[in-house]
């Protein structure tokens, strides 16, 4: 055996060995473990392996970075590998080896997800526009599938009826500051939309009311000048609903009874604060879960995500924007009163450790199929 199938070899064994430590670490993590009836968490699933999921980090239930990869936002694929945006926007796919199968520089932004079976990804892209005499930033969503593949695309440009009301309404908006990460590459100082979230709807009740809530179709967060939620065909090429009511959010998505929950930041105000929401799309109500946490500092202007877990408890991260220096980087487990069961204080931006991360998505998931095939 030469040297290098040797150290090969070696480094296989060693990641081998970690990962069993590491799980027989996290099988005694009341996180992980927590019975249905347990009276601190209950989680979507019993089963082992369940992690938090921040930026491009693994954290186990007792705050512990567990493993950590350099980008600003992963995927974790079933098979080991991981779809990857980095500060360069550039959207890649690695394979368990971390060898890289592709990348595409199509200037992505925010955040991204995969499709409801994992085979493909919904992300967004930017371009430069000139209308009249403006230069704008503007959004692009893409369909792409594991192998690269653009399956399907929409451009804010291309759409003649959204692009008239837009101008119409003179939604002329400075482009925004809080993501100059990802625009630092654009030239123009306007934008008539900020995507923010793009998920693909899930099986849900309110389908059978409202045909656009049907499960595949795309709910898009485009966040325009009046703040609506937009509902797209499968195949990107169709507007098929919008949503009446105007809230500034992050992170919207459909639930399994069909509202819409979404993290509602509070803007220009110190006496506003952020609050967790749910948007009935058949008579346009809201519903506010909650809209404090119980040490009062809930109040984010730019970042927010949102997750249920089972039973009257979500999963929430933030950035307080009155802690400036620095900022506030938090993720919390709270229960339908704003009480914090869990917290973890996220890592601040390694160029600017006064800041937050410029990607801030946690999600709960379970990885044990990851964990087992990946190898880097």
């Amino acid at each position: 055996m030469d040297s290098r199938s040797r150290k090969i070899r070696l480094r296989i064994i060693r990641q081998y060995c970690e990962l069993l430590i590491f799980l027989s670490i996290c099988s005694s993590c009341t996180w992980l473990n927590s019975p249905t009836d347990s009276p601190e968490f209950e989680f979507p699933t019993e089963q082992k392996n369940i992690f938090l999921v921040s930026d491009c980090k693994i954290i186990n239930s007792q705050g512990a970075v567990v493993r950590k990869w350099p980008f600003d936002q992963c995927q974790f694929l079933d098979d080991g590998g991981m779809i990857a945006q980095g500060s360069d926007a550039v959207l890649s796919h690695f394979d368990k080896n971390g060898r890289l199968l592709w990348a595409k520089n199509i200037r992505s932004h925010h955040m991204f997800s995969l499709s409801l079976d994992k085979k493909t990804i919904l992300v967004f892209g930017s371009e430069d526009t000139k209308i009249g005499n403006d230069l704008y930033r503007t959004d692009v969503l893409y369909r792409i599938n594991l192998a690269g593949e653009i399956l399907s695309e929409w451009r804010v440009k291309d759409d003649p009826k959204l692009l008239q009301q837009l101008t119409n309404s003179n939604a002329k908006l400075p482009r925004a500051k809080t993501g100059e990460r990802w625009f630092a590459y654009t030239k123009a100082d306007l934008e008539f939309s900020h995507a923010n979230s793009i998920y693909e709807i899930p099986p849900n009740s309110v389908a059978q009311k409202i045909p656009a809530f049907q499960s595949g179709n795309i709910l898009v967060n485009l966040n325009t000048f009046d703040n609506r939620f937009f509902i797209f065909d499968p195949t990107l090429q169709k507007v098929l609903w919008t949503s009446e009511l105007t809230q500034h959010a992050h992170d919207a998505q459909v639930m399994p009874n069909g509202k819409i929950l979404f993290f509602s930041n509070w803007m220009n105000s110190d006496a506003e604060a952020s609050s967790i929401k749910e948007l009935d799309p058949l008579n346009n109500s809201i519903d506010v879960k909650f809209s404090t946490l119980e040490n009062g500092d809930f109040q984010s202007s730019t970042y927010g995500t949102v997750q249920k877990l089972r039973g009257q408890r979500y999963l929430v991260s933030f950035n307080d924007r009155k802690r400036v220096n620095p900022q506030k980087c938090e993720i919390h487990v709270v229960d339908i009163t704003g009480k914090s069961l869990w917290r973890f204080e996220n890592e601040r931006n390694q160029t600017d450790p006064k800041r937050c991360p410029p990607v801030f998505v946690a999600r709960v998931q379970d990885l044990s199929a990851f964990l087992a095939n990946n190898r880097y």
